[in-house]
């Protein structure tokens, strides 16, 4: 029987031998935690009880279509845009109509039927497939957070990672952090972060100070909406940051702040120089003259 509805699977689940042998299954799951339970009196474990899952019968619909390699094209679509491939492209259905014949055909694709959907890019990774992701992109320099479980969200990091690089290359700042999740500040108050710049205002009690000794308060523009907050709440809340890392937040931009000023010194040195050199030529003090025959 395919395509059955849920009132008949609801049936076989209330089936008098299915529900028999799953009341066996919990009566193995609850000797199990009687049995834990005596193992920890004898070595004086307090403060825990054991728990084992509930026996609990679900059904999981089959593959159409289980072409063999099927299961790794996630992992070769990653590893397509770490060779650059479908980056620059702004949507999963644009990356999907230009990588997943290619991606599909790499991992043993032997007919047209042999495909993968819109929704492997938004899908959860199984295991085997999340743990050669995050081993792909680790060869390549790149730092996953633990929270990122989507070809999609793999993708991100690799187009931010390529935006940031691009827009850091002609002026030099200060980073903190690697990847989609690395904080570049160009000075205390101009901010590159995701792909993004952003203004800042360092205050503390309500008064400007210096990026050390208060919080920041960001605005501009994060995946299209307009954005106001705390810098803080923001990086932690986008796990770029753990909170105990704020005050290295602030000391990049301390830093870049400090960057700042000393260009700015001496490109006020220069300039006091210069139009001191071009008073004095105007004096003709320092003019030369052929020698008189």
């Amino acid at each position: 029987m395919s395509g059955a509805s849920r009132q008949e699977l609801d049936a076989i689940r209330n089936d008098p031998a299915v529900q028999e042998a799953v009341g066996r299954i919990q009566l193995a799951i609850e000797a199990a935690e009687r049995a834990t339970a005596e193992v920890m009196r004898r070595r004086g474990v307090e403060g825990y009880t054991p728990k084992c899952d509930p026996a609990e019968l679900r059904f999981r619909r089959n593959d159409p279509n289980p072409w063999p390699g099927k299961e790794r094209v996630p992992a070769m679509l990653v590893r397509m845009g770490c060779e650059g491939r479908g980056l620059g492209l702004r949507s999963n259905r644009a990356r999907h109509e230009a990588l997943i014949e290619e991606a599909c055909k790499r991992c043993g694709a032997g007919k047209e039927s042999d495909t993968r959907a819109l929704s492997v890019w938004t899908n959860k990774l199984s295991a085997y497939s999340l743990t050669n992701c995050r081993r792909l992109m680790e060869a390549h320099g790149f730092k996953v957070p633990r929270a990122v479980d989507t070809v999609a969200k793999f993708f991100e990091i690799i187009e931010a990672s390529k935006q940031a690089s691009e827009q850091r290359a002609d002026r030099i700042g200060s980073t903190y952090g690697d990847g989609i999740h690395a904080v570049t500040f160009f000075s205390a108050n101009d901010m590159l972060y995701r792909g993004e710049r952003f203004n800042l205002q360092w205050a503390k009690a309500g008064k400007k100070c210096e990026p050390v000794n208060g919080s920041a308060t960001i605005s501009g523009m994060l995946n299209g909406k307009s954005l106001r907050g705390g810098l803080r709440a923001l990086l932690v809340r986008q796990k770029s940051i753990l909170p105990q890392e704020w005050n290295a937040i602030r000391l990049t931009a301390q830093e870049a702040e400090m960057r700042v000023r000393a260009r700015d010194a001496m490109q006020y040195v220069k300039a006091a120089r210069e139009a001191q050199r071009a008073e004095l030529d105007a004096t003709g003090l320092f003019d030369t003259f052929a020698p008189a025959d």
